[in-house]
Protein backbone atom coordinates (compact mmCIF):
# COMPACT_ATOMS: atom_id res chain seq x y z
CA UNK A 1 0.00 0.00 0.00
CA UNK A 2 1.35 3.48 -0.88
CA UNK A 3 1.07 5.81 1.75
CA UNK A 4 1.76 9.43 1.78
CA UNK A 5 4.18 11.77 3.67
CA UNK A 6 1.76 12.08 6.43
CA UNK A 7 1.15 8.45 7.09
CA UNK A 8 -2.49 8.39 5.61
CA UNK A 9 -3.38 5.94 2.38
CA UNK A 10 -3.51 8.42 -0.73
CA UNK A 11 -6.07 6.43 -2.87
CA UNK A 12 -8.79 6.24 -0.36
CA UNK A 13 -8.87 9.71 0.43
CA UNK A 14 -8.77 10.54 -3.03
CA UNK A 15 -11.86 8.15 -3.55
CA UNK A 16 -13.73 10.40 -0.76
CA UNK A 17 -13.14 13.15 -2.47
CA UNK A 18 -14.21 12.00 -5.52
CA UNK A 19 -17.48 11.18 -4.38
CA UNK A 20 -17.90 14.52 -2.68
CA UNK A 21 -17.11 16.36 -5.98
CA UNK A 22 -19.58 14.48 -7.86
CA UNK A 23 -22.45 14.91 -5.14
CA UNK A 24 -22.10 18.35 -5.38
CA UNK A 25 -21.92 18.42 -8.90
CA UNK A 26 -25.04 16.38 -8.96
CA UNK A 27 -27.09 18.60 -6.32
CA UNK A 28 -25.71 21.81 -8.13
CA UNK A 29 -27.00 20.30 -11.75
CA UNK A 30 -30.27 19.74 -9.86
CA UNK A 31 -30.56 23.04 -7.90
CA UNK A 32 -29.21 24.77 -11.97
CA UNK A 33 -32.70 22.81 -13.03
CA UNK A 34 -35.41 24.17 -11.08
CA UNK A 35 -34.14 27.67 -10.94
CA UNK A 36 -34.87 27.28 -14.43
CA UNK A 37 -37.72 25.41 -14.51
CA UNK A 38 -39.25 26.40 -11.50
CA UNK A 39 -40.00 22.58 -10.52
CA UNK A 40 -39.08 20.00 -8.43
CA UNK A 41 -36.65 17.46 -10.30
CA UNK A 42 -37.74 15.06 -8.23
CA UNK A 43 -41.46 15.89 -7.07
CA UNK A 44 -41.82 12.24 -5.89
CA UNK A 45 -39.13 12.11 -3.48
CA UNK A 46 -40.26 15.64 -2.58
CA UNK A 47 -43.72 14.15 -1.30
CA UNK A 48 -42.51 10.73 -0.25
CA UNK A 49 -43.72 8.56 -2.72
CA UNK A 50 -46.58 10.10 -2.58
CA UNK A 51 -47.40 10.44 -6.77
CA UNK A 52 -51.04 9.88 -7.78
CA UNK A 53 -52.23 13.00 -7.77
CA UNK A 54 -49.35 14.46 -9.55
CA UNK A 55 -49.18 11.64 -12.18
CA UNK A 56 -53.16 12.18 -12.28
CA UNK A 57 -52.20 15.48 -13.20
CA UNK A 58 -49.45 14.80 -15.75
CA UNK A 59 -51.85 12.75 -17.55
CA UNK A 60 -54.55 15.53 -18.03
CA UNK A 61 -52.11 18.07 -19.13
CA UNK A 62 -51.02 15.61 -21.71
CA UNK A 63 -54.41 14.02 -22.92
CA UNK A 64 -55.02 18.46 -23.27
CA UNK A 65 -51.80 18.84 -24.78
CA UNK A 66 -53.01 16.22 -27.54
CA UNK A 67 -56.57 17.14 -28.01
CA UNK A 68 -55.24 21.29 -28.72
CA UNK A 69 -53.02 19.24 -31.17
CA UNK A 70 -55.94 17.93 -32.59
CA UNK A 71 -57.86 20.59 -33.13
CA UNK A 72 -55.55 22.93 -34.71
CA UNK A 73 -55.08 19.92 -37.28
CA UNK A 74 -58.67 19.77 -37.43
CA UNK A 75 -59.33 24.09 -37.86
CA UNK A 76 -56.88 23.83 -40.72
CA UNK A 77 -59.05 21.23 -42.70
CA UNK A 78 -61.78 22.97 -41.96
CA UNK A 79 -60.66 26.38 -43.06
CA UNK A 80 -59.11 24.28 -46.34
CA UNK A 81 -63.04 23.28 -46.90
CA UNK A 82 -64.34 26.38 -46.34
CA UNK A 83 -62.56 27.88 -48.80
CA UNK A 84 -63.13 25.74 -51.36
CA UNK A 85 -66.96 25.66 -50.72
CA UNK A 86 -66.70 30.19 -50.97
CA UNK A 87 -64.89 29.30 -53.81
CA UNK A 88 -67.66 27.10 -54.85
CA UNK A 89 -70.64 29.62 -54.68
CA UNK A 90 -68.49 32.59 -56.06
CA UNK A 91 -68.12 30.16 -59.09
CA UNK A 92 -71.83 30.16 -58.69
CA UNK A 93 -73.01 33.50 -58.39
CA UNK A 94 -70.52 34.60 -60.77
CA UNK A 95 -71.70 32.67 -63.92
CA UNK A 96 -74.97 32.84 -63.15
CA UNK A 97 -74.66 36.61 -63.80
CA UNK A 98 -72.13 36.44 -66.51
CA UNK A 99 -73.99 33.78 -68.31
CA UNK A 100 -77.45 35.61 -68.42
CA UNK A 101 -75.77 38.69 -69.74
CA UNK A 102 -74.07 36.55 -72.56
CA UNK A 103 -77.02 35.13 -73.61
CA UNK A 104 -79.38 38.39 -73.39
CA UNK A 105 -76.55 40.15 -75.85
CA UNK A 106 -78.12 37.61 -78.53
CA UNK A 107 -74.23 37.49 -80.00
CA UNK A 108 -72.90 33.79 -81.54
CA UNK A 109 -68.74 35.43 -79.77
CA UNK A 110 -70.15 35.85 -76.26
CA UNK A 111 -72.20 32.88 -76.24
CA UNK A 112 -69.23 30.96 -77.16
CA UNK A 113 -67.07 32.72 -74.89
CA UNK A 114 -69.23 31.90 -72.16
CA UNK A 115 -69.81 28.08 -72.82
CA UNK A 116 -65.55 28.25 -72.78
CA UNK A 117 -65.64 30.30 -69.25
CA UNK A 118 -67.82 27.79 -67.82
CA UNK A 119 -65.45 24.83 -68.66
CA UNK A 120 -62.39 26.19 -67.42
CA UNK A 121 -64.50 26.90 -64.11
CA UNK A 122 -65.93 23.30 -63.97
CA UNK A 123 -61.83 22.20 -64.03
CA UNK A 124 -61.48 24.85 -61.38
CA UNK A 125 -64.15 23.09 -59.23
CA UNK A 126 -62.79 19.76 -59.79
CA UNK A 127 -59.51 20.82 -58.71
CA UNK A 128 -60.52 22.34 -55.60
CA UNK A 129 -62.83 18.87 -54.78
CA UNK A 130 -59.25 16.81 -55.35
CA UNK A 131 -57.68 19.66 -52.73
CA UNK A 132 -54.87 17.23 -50.72
CA UNK A 133 -54.26 18.72 -47.25
CA UNK A 134 -52.30 16.29 -44.38
CA UNK A 135 -52.29 13.66 -46.79
CA UNK A 136 -56.13 12.93 -47.20
CA UNK A 137 -58.44 14.40 -49.73
CA UNK A 138 -61.01 16.50 -47.79
CA UNK A 139 -64.16 15.63 -50.31
CA UNK A 140 -63.71 11.80 -50.58
CA UNK A 141 -65.60 10.69 -47.39
CA UNK A 142 -64.07 7.42 -45.77
CA UNK A 143 -62.27 6.69 -48.93
CA UNK A 144 -59.43 9.84 -48.52
CA UNK A 145 -56.60 8.61 -50.14
CA UNK A 146 -59.12 8.41 -53.37
CA UNK A 147 -59.73 11.46 -55.45
CA UNK A 148 -63.24 12.80 -55.12
CA UNK A 149 -64.21 13.22 -58.85
CA UNK A 150 -62.79 12.81 -62.50
CA UNK A 151 -61.52 14.62 -64.71
CA UNK A 152 -63.36 17.72 -66.56
CA UNK A 153 -62.91 15.93 -69.81
CA UNK A 154 -64.69 12.72 -68.48
CA UNK A 155 -67.30 15.51 -66.75
CA UNK A 156 -67.83 16.51 -70.50
CA UNK A 157 -67.89 13.84 -72.62
CA UNK A 158 -70.40 11.77 -70.47
CA UNK A 159 -72.35 14.69 -69.96
CA UNK A 160 -72.58 15.60 -73.88
CA UNK A 161 -73.90 12.57 -74.62
CA UNK A 162 -76.50 12.97 -72.33
CA UNK A 163 -77.56 16.08 -73.94
CA UNK A 164 -76.77 15.56 -77.44
CA UNK A 165 -79.39 12.71 -77.48
CA UNK A 166 -82.38 15.10 -75.63
CA UNK A 167 -85.02 15.79 -78.15
CA UNK A 168 -85.45 19.26 -76.70
CA UNK A 169 -83.70 21.29 -74.05
CA UNK A 170 -86.15 20.19 -71.37
CA UNK A 171 -85.62 16.79 -71.80
CA UNK A 172 -82.15 17.02 -72.38
CA UNK A 173 -80.84 18.80 -69.08
CA UNK A 174 -84.10 16.10 -67.08
CA UNK A 175 -81.89 13.73 -68.58
CA UNK A 176 -78.64 14.88 -67.19
CA UNK A 177 -80.54 15.84 -64.14
CA UNK A 178 -80.85 12.23 -63.25
CA UNK A 179 -77.69 11.13 -64.23
CA UNK A 180 -76.50 13.42 -62.03
CA UNK A 181 -79.14 13.04 -58.84
CA UNK A 182 -80.31 9.38 -59.35
CA UNK A 183 -78.78 5.59 -58.08
CA UNK A 184 -77.04 4.52 -60.18
CA UNK A 185 -76.65 7.00 -62.41
CA UNK A 186 -73.50 9.16 -64.37
CA UNK A 187 -72.83 10.82 -61.60
CA UNK A 188 -72.61 7.79 -58.75
CA UNK A 189 -70.91 5.53 -61.15
CA UNK A 190 -68.46 7.31 -63.31
CA UNK A 191 -68.12 10.62 -61.77
CA UNK A 192 -67.51 10.62 -57.90
CA UNK A 193 -65.08 7.79 -56.93
CA UNK A 194 -64.73 9.11 -53.43
CA UNK A 195 -66.33 7.10 -50.43
CA UNK A 196 -69.56 6.18 -49.76
CA UNK A 197 -69.06 7.08 -45.78
CA UNK A 198 -68.13 10.28 -43.92
CA UNK A 199 -64.53 11.14 -43.48
CA UNK A 200 -63.76 9.60 -39.49
CA UNK A 201 -65.26 12.32 -37.15
CA UNK A 202 -62.49 13.88 -34.90
CA UNK A 203 -62.35 14.13 -31.66
CA UNK A 204 -61.88 16.87 -29.57
CA UNK A 205 -62.49 16.50 -26.16
CA UNK A 206 -63.50 13.01 -24.16
CA UNK A 207 -67.11 12.38 -25.68
CA UNK A 208 -67.35 15.18 -28.12
CA UNK A 209 -66.54 13.82 -31.65
CA UNK A 210 -67.11 16.38 -34.79
CA UNK A 211 -67.82 15.46 -38.58
CA UNK A 212 -67.38 18.51 -40.27
CA UNK A 213 -66.24 17.29 -43.67
CA UNK A 214 -69.23 17.49 -46.91
CA UNK A 215 -68.74 15.19 -49.36
CA UNK A 216 -68.47 15.93 -53.34
CA UNK A 217 -71.40 14.28 -53.83
CA UNK A 218 -73.70 16.30 -51.85
CA UNK A 219 -76.86 17.32 -53.67
CA UNK A 220 -75.48 21.53 -53.87
CA UNK A 221 -72.18 20.36 -55.35
CA UNK A 222 -73.64 17.71 -57.93
CA UNK A 223 -76.17 20.52 -59.17
CA UNK A 224 -73.08 22.71 -59.44
CA UNK A 225 -71.16 20.28 -61.97
CA UNK A 226 -74.23 19.55 -63.96
CA UNK A 227 -74.86 23.06 -64.48
CA UNK A 228 -71.52 24.10 -65.26
CA UNK A 229 -70.98 20.93 -67.82
CA UNK A 230 -74.41 21.97 -69.40
CA UNK A 231 -73.33 25.75 -69.60
CA UNK A 232 -70.36 24.33 -70.77
CA UNK A 233 -71.43 22.23 -73.71
CA UNK A 234 -74.95 24.47 -74.49
CA UNK A 235 -72.89 26.69 -77.21
CA UNK A 236 -69.45 24.82 -77.78
CA UNK A 237 -69.51 24.54 -81.52
CA UNK A 238 -67.63 21.59 -81.65
CA UNK A 239 -70.79 19.40 -80.46
CA UNK A 240 -74.15 18.17 -81.92
CA UNK A 241 -76.59 19.31 -79.54
CA UNK A 242 -79.22 20.74 -82.09
CA UNK A 243 -79.67 24.30 -82.07
CA UNK A 244 -82.63 24.49 -81.27
CA UNK A 245 -82.01 23.37 -77.79
CA UNK A 246 -78.92 25.33 -76.94
CA UNK A 247 -80.49 28.65 -75.90
CA UNK A 248 -82.75 26.31 -73.45
CA UNK A 249 -79.85 24.72 -72.01
CA UNK A 250 -78.15 27.65 -70.75
CA UNK A 251 -81.19 29.13 -69.35
CA UNK A 252 -81.79 26.36 -67.46
CA UNK A 253 -77.93 25.66 -66.46
CA UNK A 254 -78.18 29.80 -65.48
CA UNK A 255 -81.28 29.12 -63.58
CA UNK A 256 -79.99 26.30 -61.71
CA UNK A 257 -76.37 27.84 -60.70
CA UNK A 258 -79.16 30.55 -59.45
CA UNK A 259 -81.52 28.74 -57.47
CA UNK A 260 -77.91 26.55 -56.17
CA UNK A 261 -76.30 29.45 -54.41
CA UNK A 262 -78.35 28.89 -50.97
CA UNK A 263 -77.93 25.01 -51.13
CA UNK A 264 -73.74 25.80 -51.30
CA UNK A 265 -74.17 28.28 -48.61
CA UNK A 266 -75.66 26.55 -46.25
CA UNK A 267 -72.96 23.33 -46.57
CA UNK A 268 -70.45 26.10 -45.79
CA UNK A 269 -72.45 26.82 -42.86
CA UNK A 270 -72.44 23.85 -41.59
CA UNK A 271 -68.91 23.50 -41.73
CA UNK A 272 -68.49 26.93 -39.56
CA UNK A 273 -71.13 26.06 -36.99
CA UNK A 274 -68.31 23.33 -36.18
CA UNK A 275 -66.14 25.99 -36.81
CA UNK A 276 -67.53 27.62 -33.89
CA UNK A 277 -67.76 23.77 -31.77
CA UNK A 278 -63.63 23.76 -32.11
CA UNK A 279 -63.15 27.18 -30.97
CA UNK A 280 -65.19 26.24 -27.97
CA UNK A 281 -63.56 23.04 -27.30
CA UNK A 282 -60.50 24.83 -27.32
CA UNK A 283 -61.61 27.63 -24.81
CA UNK A 284 -61.98 25.02 -22.44
CA UNK A 285 -59.09 23.41 -22.96
CA UNK A 286 -57.06 26.44 -22.60
CA UNK A 287 -59.03 27.49 -19.55
CA UNK A 288 -58.34 23.44 -18.38
CA UNK A 289 -55.11 23.64 -18.71
CA UNK A 290 -54.29 26.99 -16.53
CA UNK A 291 -55.66 25.51 -13.90
CA UNK A 292 -54.40 22.18 -13.93
CA UNK A 293 -51.21 23.43 -14.48
CA UNK A 294 -51.60 25.92 -10.99
CA UNK A 295 -52.13 22.31 -9.30
CA UNK A 296 -49.30 20.40 -11.03
CA UNK A 297 -46.88 23.93 -9.82
CA UNK A 298 -48.37 23.86 -6.33
CA UNK A 299 -47.19 20.30 -5.80
CA UNK A 300 -44.10 20.23 -7.90
CA UNK A 301 -42.89 23.45 -7.67
CA UNK A 302 -39.86 25.13 -6.51
CA UNK A 303 -39.40 28.80 -5.39
CA UNK A 304 -36.56 29.58 -7.88
CA UNK A 305 -35.05 31.93 -5.74
CA UNK A 306 -34.71 29.25 -2.99
CA UNK A 307 -33.40 27.25 -5.98
CA UNK A 308 -31.13 29.86 -7.10
CA UNK A 309 -29.61 30.94 -3.43
CA UNK A 310 -29.10 27.21 -2.96
CA UNK A 311 -27.15 27.08 -6.53
CA UNK A 312 -24.93 29.84 -5.75
CA UNK A 313 -24.10 27.74 -2.53
CA UNK A 314 -22.90 24.54 -3.84
CA UNK A 315 -20.81 25.93 -6.74
CA UNK A 316 -19.02 27.98 -3.90
CA UNK A 317 -18.89 24.33 -2.04
CA UNK A 318 -17.67 22.77 -5.19
CA UNK A 319 -14.78 25.12 -6.04
CA UNK A 320 -14.02 24.83 -2.41
CA UNK A 321 -13.68 21.33 -2.38
CA UNK A 322 -11.91 21.40 -5.64
CA UNK A 323 -9.06 23.67 -4.32
CA UNK A 324 -8.62 21.35 -1.12
CA UNK A 325 -8.53 18.41 -3.69
CA UNK A 326 -5.46 20.15 -5.24
CA UNK A 327 -3.71 21.26 -1.96
CA UNK A 328 -4.09 17.69 -0.99
CA UNK A 329 -2.85 15.93 -4.07
CA UNK A 330 0.07 18.62 -3.65
CA UNK A 331 1.08 17.81 0.59
CA UNK A 332 3.92 16.79 1.44
CA UNK A 333 5.68 16.67 4.86
CA UNK A 334 7.56 20.28 4.77
CA UNK A 335 3.91 21.48 3.24
CA UNK A 336 2.13 19.67 6.49
CA UNK A 337 4.68 21.06 8.93
CA UNK A 338 4.30 24.52 7.96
Amino acid sequence: MTFTPIGFPAQPRHDLMARLISQLRSRSDTARQETVTGLLADPAAARGGKVSELLGLEQSLAEITQYRDIINLAESRASVIQGTLDALRNIAVEFHANSQTALDANVGAARETSSAAARQALGTVISALNVNFGGRRLFSGDAGNAQAVVTADVFMSASLTVLEAGLTADAAYADLSNEFSLAGGLFETTFYTGGSGNAPATEVARGERLDFAPRADEAPVRALLRDLATLAAAFDPDNAIPEANRRGLAERAIAGLRDNVEGLVAMAGQVGAVEERMIVAMTRHQAAEVTLSLAYTKLAGRDQFEAATELSQLETQLQTTYLVTVRLANLSLVNFMR
